[in-house]
């Protein structure tokens, strides 16, 4: 597994010069999706324990899981809509909704890097928040101890590392709606034990908020 993450990584980097070179506007959400990828690929593989890489990251899926894990991404897309729109209204109720600074953004990201957002990242971002941050973070805080509060624990500390990303946005709805979205996409991964329904519905989410800033 390790020189199998080692070749890829190499050929991805290689290819990555070819397609996105470094001068092209929105090219960092490529490299910094591609980072993502390669180092969670990298970390989980060196794992001390029985499952390592994709199995460590629960992203071994079968296909005769798919309508489940399918069914399972619709809840979370919808639970992520939901807190969302719930974070969004009591912004806007306290006159705090600063949101337009995302939209400003997102307007300025070309097509292949709009298209990047809800493919590539999604993956990226899911395979080290949740795929091993998460879970690390969850296996650390459990040593010992029983019951739910390691996971919770966990799920709040990958959440903030993962709404803090999201600090270059320059808002402060954009925090707290990527820390409650954390916090539901964890709670997704640990209830289905996947990580591909947390993908999808990632995907989802943000092909909806990118087609809503563009055309709406």
């Amino acid at each position: 597994m390790k020189h199998l993450v080692a070749v890829s990584i190499l050929i991805l980097l290689f290819l990555s010069v070819f397609v996105f070179p470094l001068s092209q506007p929105g090219s960092s959400v490529f490299y910094i999706s591609l980072a993502f990828v390669a180092v969670s690929l990298f970390l989980s593989s060196w794992n001390i324990g029985i499952k390592r890489g994709l199995a460590y990251l629960r992203l071994t899926p079968k296909w005769k899981d798919a309508p489940s894990l399918a069914l399972q991404s619709l809840v979370i897309f919808f639970a992520c809509a939901a807190v969302t729109m719930a974070i969004t209204c009591v912004f806007l109720l306290a006159g705090l909704l600063d949101t337009e600074n995302v939209y400003d953004k997102v307007m300025l990201l070309p097509l292949p890097a709009l298209v990047l957002a809800f493919t590539l990242a999604p993956l990226g971002e899911e395979m080290l928040f949740r795929g091993f941050l998460f879970r690390k973070l969850s296996d650390w805080l459990g040593v010992g101890k029983k019951g739910d509060l390691p996971w919770v624990a966990g799920a709040i500390l990958s959440s903030s590392l993962f709404a803090i990303m999201h600090a270059a946005y320059g808002s402060y709805a954009e925090l707290a709606v990527a820390f409650a979205v954390g916090i539901v996409l964890c709670v997704g991964v640990k209830k289905t034990n996947s990580l591909v329904p947390a993908v999808l519905a990632h995907a989802a989410f943000n092909f909806v908020s990118i087609f809503m800033a563009v055309f709406l």
